[in-house]
């Protein structure tokens, strides 16, 4: 039977290789499918795949970390102590008068810097010693006597410039009417020299008031 298959000498002539192609089905002879595109292969999605390793990196030194310096404590600062003044205070000021109702100050010209108290009745300024307001510093444009006159009136309770007066005098620089009332921190220039009025007695705080109480 074997020599039947293999063909052996003394066997039958083996079919001719055409005939056994026509019988043979052509996906048996055909290994690769004629579209590659069809071809099903589902089945190698399951299947590990091995890469091949990878060499392996370098192994690279760590960059030194930069020292970290801790704060050093803040000191607390301890309280200094009070320092000595540079100067003693002024002594408590006396002007001999009471009941003052204002002060002339002068605020221009010679003797800058010095005041003088208004009390009431009537008070002249001149160079001369015996004047209420006696301005002996040098000012030569200034009467020797009564170059003006102010009076205290009881009734406005304000200071009026009077008529007397031998040099024309000048209330906050413009020529003054005689008589002029006069209000505080008015500056009245005689000569060369001008003097600020600062008043006490005002029709709000006056001594008559303040002694009947």
């Amino acid at each position: 039977m074997l020599g039947k298959i293999f063909g052996r000498k003394g066997d039958k002539p083996k079919k001719d290789v055409a005939i056994i192609h026509q019988s043979v089905p052509d996906e048996v002879l055909n290994i690769e499918p004629p579209h590659p595109e069809t071809l099903d292969t589902s089945w190698m999605d399951a299947t590990n795949v091995v890469d091949k390793p990878k060499p392996a990196k370098s192994a690279v030194a760590p960059k030194p970390q930069a020292r970290q310096v801790k704060p050093e404590p803040k000191s607390v600062e301890k309280a200094k102590a009070p320092v000595a003044p540079s100067a003693t205070a002024n002594a408590k000021a006396q002007s001999g008068a009471r009941y003052p109702h204002g002060w002339l100050v002068v605020v221009e010209g010679p003797g800058i810097g010095e005041w003088f108290v208004l009390e009431s009745g009537v008070s002249q300024i001149g160079q001369a010693e015996g004047q209420t307001i006696p301005l002996r510093f040098g000012d030569s444009s200034l009467a020797a006597e009564c170059h003006a006159q102010l009076t205290y009136d009881e009734a406005q309770h304000a200071f009026v410039l009077d008529e007397a007066g031998e040099s024309g005098v000048r209330i906050n620089g413009v020529v003054a009417s005689r008589p002029t009332t006069l209000r505080d921190g008015d500056i009245i220039t005689a000569g060369g020299t001008s003097l600020r009025l600062v008043a006490l007695c005002t029709p709000n705080f006056n001594w008559s008031e303040a002694r009947s109480a």
